[in-house]
């Protein structure tokens, strides 16, 4: 197999290509995320925007990971029994602790 300039051009071209919705989707969510402007994000040279994305991806997995060894640790069980709407509903309307009888002695008896 000959490999000549134009197929070379064309691999080299091809491993800086980006998909249009992925980058519009990243500057949406690094806008409302983040509070970074869109300018701001077109100024960062690519290498700077993919090492942004990468150190963001890993820090989301990291808290994706703490938060599902949390809920691990607290059995989806008993999170399914909190938010069950009848579970829900006896929280909503305490009912007032029950009072143990206590006999209080008359006044005919302290005499």
């Amino acid at each position: 197999m000959v490999l000549d300039n134009t197929y070379l051009e064309k691999a080299l071209y091809s491993l800086f290509q980006i998909s249009i919705e992925n980058l519009v989707l990243n500057k949406v969510n690094l806008s409302k995320n983040f509070h970074i402007q869109p300018s701001e994000i077109d100024r960062m040279p690519m290498w700077e925007y993919e090492l942004f994305m990468e150190q963001l991806n890993s820090i989301i997995k990291k808290e994706n990971k703490e938060q599902k060894e949390e809920m691990d640790k607290y059995h989806l069980d008993d999170v399914a029994k909190a938010t069950n709407p009848r579970n829900l509903r006896s929280l909503a309307n305490p009912q007032m602790p029950k009072v143990p009888n206590i006999k209080l002695p008359s006044i005919g008896s302290l005499q």
